[in-house]
């Protein structure tokens, strides 16, 4: 399996897993990696979004990139490309029923978690994430 990791790159799979830690868990949630074209030297990254998340992946396409790059390696996808629709593994939608009672979000910082702008708060965001993992691991 190395070897073709090495000659190929690293494979959505392997993405999926670590999806979270490269987009953050808010836009997690609402997205996932579904493919990489290879084509012509150039690996694109098709992420599978719903709702603004697709807007936000879009607008965030470069720090996800250095991300995915920093993860897979310099075999890593050097473009994305958003395709709205489901994700697979985002939350089940709600029945009718259940919709009239959903609350709006009261920020937009609410779904931006992992999308900083600043070094400083990218390096909060990380030890945050951090903090809450070890917390997990611990059953605390």
């Amino acid at each position: 399996m190395k070897p073709l990791a090495r000659q190929f790159g690293v494979g959505v799979e392997q993405l999926r897993e670590h999806w979270s830690e490269i987009v953050g868990e808010r836009l997690a949630k609402w997205s996932e990696p579904e493919t990489i074209q290879r084509s012509g030297g150039i690996n694109t990254l098709v992420i599978r979004a719903r709702g603004a998340a697709g807007a936000i992946l879009q607008a965030e396409s470069r720090r996800i990139l250095e991300r995915v790059r920093t993860f897979a390696g310099d075999r890593a996808p050097t473009r994305i490309r958003v395709i709205h629709g489901q994700a697979r593994r985002s939350a089940p939608a709600t029945p009718p029923a259940a919709q009239a009672s959903v609350k709006p979000m009261k920020s937009s910082s609410q779904v931006s978690e992992g999308v900083e702008q600043t070094t400083e708060a990218r390096l909060l965001s990380a030890l945050n994430r951090f903090e809450r993992s070890v917390k997990a691991r611990e059953g605390s």
